[in-house]
Order: structure tokens, then sequence, then C-alpha cells
């Protein structure tokens, strides 16, 4: 489990579940995961729960015949008015309801509760019926009610637990001709029924937090597995050596770029001259150490957004630039050799220039115009030109950019 799932100083992750409460953070994201579903369950519920309570009407005809209309008026004429009036402006402003803080919601809810427990109070209240006492088992199922078909936070469902009991008892308090035998099984009745309600709110809640901590859990791991993922598709792009781009990434990026129609892409082919030489002069090591600054210089020089800079193979480099004409490419061939000659790294080996120098061949081609493989035909394109600028001497590009003259 998630260390930050974990109570202060508790290795149980449980710990959290037995209080039901999860540390802030993690509390809210509970309250906004469940609130829209709630706000719908408490819509349709109400509706069926206030059917249900009209339909007790027919134990007031025989329980309590004194408040046959009486009753009727109270609970079909002021009751249900009230309560439907407040289950259609709540379905109306769900998304207002559901952008509500928890305990406004399940304020909510007690209230239109206790707006139904104090209609039957009232209807018990004002009959003076010798069974009036027995209608008293009508508080039992609106606990069942708030805490079961509700399911009220448990913390929620102790107040509408006590709330409705203490109506239950000041009655029975202010009942001055409740026979003596039936208030006690009565009183009974709806203290069991609060008491196992209320143990089944709190293993529903129970079992709500732990499947939504699962389901956390859950969430965190396939995130750590997607970073993890993604950072070794990362890795498997990358040169181990000089840290740019691959092979693999190259013509990924290719691929990427294939899409665009009617526009032009340009690859730019290196070749670090005389590497071989280099590597039997001043040995591997410094070899490499060479290859990693190639690379960061000519990284250096093309912009991320507007091309990339991998690694072809061993000496070689190449550079891909999307909607990029040749001409544009060349003056980036340019400004790449320019800068490997700043960095003046000493070659004795070499047989062009007495530091590192780069011979290149560029390839520019339409994207919209060429067949699936023009991957393999740009590469060739380009490959032909570095095979030019070699045959040329060497520390240059081919072809050359005849406009800003001849570069050497």
């Amino acid at each position: 489990m998630h260390e930050g799932f974990l109570p202060p100083n508790s290795d149980d992750p449980s710990a959290y579940l037995k209080i039901l409460r999860f540390p802030v953070e993690l509390e809210a994201r509970f309250a906004k995961a469940m609130r829209a579903e709630r706000v719908r369950h408490f819509v349709i519920s109400a509706f069926v729960a206030l059917l249900i309570y009209n339909m007790f009407a027919v134990s007031d005809w025989y329980v309590l015949p004194d408040m046959r209309f009486s009753g009727l008026v109270i609970r079909l004429g002021i009751i249900s008015p009230i309560e439907l009036g407040l289950f259609c402006l709540l379905y109306r402003k769900e998304v207002w309801f559901a952008n509500q803080p928890l305990w406004k919601a399940e304020a909510l809810i007690i209230g239109s509760g206790l707006v139904a427990v104090g209609g039957l109070a009232l209807i018990i209240g004002l009959s003076d019926s010798p069974l009036h006492t027995l209608a008293h088992a009508g508080f039992a199922p609106m606990l069942v009610y708030g805490n079961v078909v509700q399911k009220l936070r448990f913390r929620s469902a102790l107040v509408w637990s006590a709330a409705v009991l203490l109506i239950h008892c000041m009655l029975l308090a202010c009942s001055t001709n409740a026979p003596e035998s039936a208030v006690l099984p009565i009183l009974q009745l709806n203290l069991a029924t609060a008491f196992f309600s209320l143990v089944s709110n709190y293993e529903l809640e129970y079992g709500e937090r732990k499947r939504f901590l699962m389901n956390e859990a859950e969430k965190q791991l396939i995130d750590a597995l997607d970073q993890s993922n993604r950072e070794l598709d990362a890795l498997s792009k990358r040169d181990a050596l000089t840290g740019c781009g691959n092979r693999r990434h190259a013509l990924d990026y290719l691929h990427q770029h294939s899409k665009q129609a009617d526009a032009f892409i340009s690859a730019i082919l290196i070749d670090v001259d005389h590497f071989k030489a280099y590597n039997d002069h001043y040995g591997h090591p410094a070899g490499d150490t060479c290859l990693c600054e190639v690379a960061v210089t000519v990284e250096k020089v093309i912009d991320p957004d507007r091309g990339l800079v991998v690694r072809w193979g061993g000496e070689e480099f190449l550079i891909m630039l999307p909607e990029t004409t040749l001409n544009q490419a060349q003056i980036t061939a340019e400004k790449v050799r320019q800068a490997i000659a700043a960095l003046a790294i000493p070659h004795a080996g070499s047989q062009c220039a007495k530091t590192v120098t780069l011979s290149m061949g560029i390839a520019c081609v339409p994207v919209g115009s060429l067949p699936e493989t023009y991957s393999d035909r740009l590469q060739e394109q380009a490959d032909k030109e570095l095979y030019k600028a070699k045959a040329a001497g060497r520390n240059c590009f081919s072809p050359q950019l005849k406009s800003h003259g001849v570069f050497t």
C-alpha cells in the first residue's frame, strides 16, 4: 500500500478505514469521487421512500382512525409537496448539489428526512386513538431509510438516528394515554432498529472506503507503471554514449512527421572525418569523449522543437528537419560545420585538417509525394550526398549552398 495512505505512526493501512476518515487530501478526493453518484442515489431513493411513506396512510386508517382524513392531509397535502419540491429542485440543480461540500449534502438529506419524521410525529401527536402507541413503529423504517437506504456517512447517520429517537422518545413522554405495556416494546423496537441499521451503515461505508482506497492504490500503481514504461521507452530511444536519440528514435520521428502532406522534410547525415585514425592515435576513451562533444554541439545548433539529432551508428549522426527545404537544410549544415570547427578538437590523424571536422550529406524530399518507403529513399539520398562530400575532400557538405558561396 502506498505510504501516503498510511496513518501517522501506523503500519496498518486499514487504520484509516476503521475510523472512517482519510487524511484531508484523500478525504477530499473520496468525497468528490462519491458525490455525483450519491446525488443521483438520493433523488431516486427519496422518491421511492416518499411513495412508501404515503402508503403508511393505510396503517393510519386502522391504527389512528381519528386521523384518517387529517393524516392524509398532512402526508399528501403538506409533507409530500414539500418533499417533492425539494427533490425536483435538487434534480434540476444536480450539478450544483454535486459540487457542494459533503456536510451540506448530508444536511439536506437529514433535513428532508426530518420533515417526514415531523409529519409522522404530528399525526401521532394529534391522535387520541388508544392504539396510537403502535404508530411509533413507523419510526423504524425511517431509521432504516436514513442509515441503510440513503447510506448517510456514519457520523451523519449517528446524528440522524439520535434526532429520530429523540423525537420518538419526546412523543412517548408526552403521551398521556399511552398503554405502559406497549411503550417499552415500541421503544426497544426502535432502539434495536437504530443499532442494527447503524451497524449496517458502518459496514457499508467501510466497504465503500475500502474499495475507494484499493482503486486509488491501483491508479497509483498504473500511473507508476505508465511512468516506468515512458521512461523505458525514452531510454530505448536514447544513445547510451552520447545521450542523444538513436536510430529507433529517428525512424519513429520520421514516421510521425511523414503524415504531414504537402511538406518537405530534410535529413543531414554526418560523419566525423577520419575517426578511425582519431581512435588509433588518441585511444577509444578519447574517441568516445570526442563523439559526446560533437553530439552536444550539434544539439545546441538544432532547435529541439524543429528538428532531431540522433546517433546513426559509430561516428555517424543524423539530423532530421521536418518542414525544411534543401536551402534551409544547407544553411543549418553550415552552422553545424562552423560550430564543430569552433571546438578546435585536435586531430593529429586527420588528412583534411588539424582539428576534428565533419562531412555531411543532405537530402530533402516532399513528404506528400512519396510512397510509404520514402524513409529508405531519404536515407539513401543522404548517404549518396555524404559520399560526395567525402570525395570532395571532407570538411564540407553536399550539395553545396551555391547562393551563399562555396563553403569549405
